[in-house]
Order: C-alpha cells, then structure tokens, then sequence
C-alpha cells in the first residue's frame, strides 16, 4: 500500500509544504509494493581495550506492544491499526522485520533499520509508514510518511533491559510515545483531533541476530 496522504497535513507534519495552504480531502490508493530499509553504514568502533562492542544485525525483529491507550484512541476515532508487509501482526504486537544498522551489544546505542512499517485506516482512507529507523541515540523512531521523514515516536530508555549472547541481542522495554509531529499527520489525514503529542503508543523490544 502506497501511502495515502492529506497533502498539508503530511507536509505539515513533516517540516515542509508552504504558508497558508490548505488541507484538501483525503484520498485512498491501492496498495502495491513494501518499503525497503534504507542501506546503512556502520560507524568505525572505537578502538582501545574498554571500546564497547559494536554488533551489525543480520536479522531478529522489533515487535511493538500497542498501549491501552493508543488502542482506545484508535477505536473511539473509529481507525484500526495493521501491519504493512513484511510486518506481521501477533499475540506480542507488530514485528518488524529487521534490515540493517548497527548496535552496542550492551546498552542500546546506535539505530536499527526496519522493513514494512504501519498501516493506519478508517473506510477508504489509509496512512502508510513505511522504512521504519529507531535512533537510540536519538530516542526517536522516524518513518517515511507521504514522500518525507516524518518524527514518529519519542523514546524512553530509562528502564531498557539488555540480554544476549553470541548470536543474539534483546533490548526490551523501550517505551514509545506519539511526537507532535506524528500528532498533526493523523490529525490532518483522518480529519480528528484525537492523537496528541505524547500520547502512549506502546513499548519496543529489539531482538538483533548478530
């Protein structure tokens, strides 16, 4: 599914489109094709006897627990919430296949690029956010959104646990907040004012085969 945008409200939200535009109604488009992640490049690992280990993940997923609630905004606004392929949805929460990136085996640091993303829809309208980025570093979850990076999820690392071994690294317990900006783009497309900054999305955990 290609994303289906309000032209203004996707702009908007993005950081672009010009003043005094105005929204127009939202259109649906058929679904075609998933998103692929964007190719990394992994940065250099500090050298010297105490540098951390930098790992490169081959595959695992990152599966998002959706909160309470987001799932009650989402059914009072009358929208449902589905994977876009290669996610899959399950008893966990939506998994995101993992393409690429690169993490700190021992606390999560780094980024980590995703394949598929997610499909907002109510009736004929769609919101499709695809190529999925976690920045620990930055504590923000980004997606492709209506031609744009759009902000999607702030982060809280306060209370991540790590584990792993030699084949694999689980950062679990990232929560997940709505941005502002993730705000305006649903907002502006379905034509509600139920999502606000802030608001409890779920929580993260990253499970990387190294």
């Amino acid at each position: 599914m290609l994303v289906v945008v309000v032209a203004v409200a996707l702009a908007a939200a993005c950081g672009g489109g010009e003043d005094g535009d105005e929204a127009g109604p939202a259109t649906a488009a058929p679904a075609t094709t998933s998103a692929t992640a964007p190719a990394t490049t992994a940065p250099a690992p500090r050298l010297g006897p105490d540098a951390p280990e930098v790992v490169l993940p081959t595959g695992g997923t990152t599966t998002l627990t959706i909160a309470d609630e987001l799932s009650r905004t989402l059914s009072d606004s009358l929208i449902t919430l589905l994977p876009f392929a290669p996610a899959t949805a399950g008893d966990a929460g939506i998994a995101f296949p993992i393409g690429g990136g690169s993490l700190l085996a021992d606390r999560p640091a780094g980024d980590v690029h995703h394949l598929g993303g997610l499909v907002f829809v109510r009736g004929d309208t769609e919101l499709v956010m695809t190529a999925l980025v976690l920045d620990a570093d930055g504590r923000q979850v980004t997606a492709i959104a209506g031609g744009g990076v759009l902000p999607l999820l702030d982060l809280d690392l306060a209370s991540v646990r790590t584990s792993g071994d030699a084949r694999e690294v689980t950062f679990a317990g990232i929560g997940a907040r709505l941005t502002a900006e993730g705000a305006i783009a649903l907002n502006g497309v379905f034509g509600v004012n139920a999502f606000r900054a802030g608001l409890p999305v779920g929580a993260l955990t990253i499970r990387a085969l190294v």
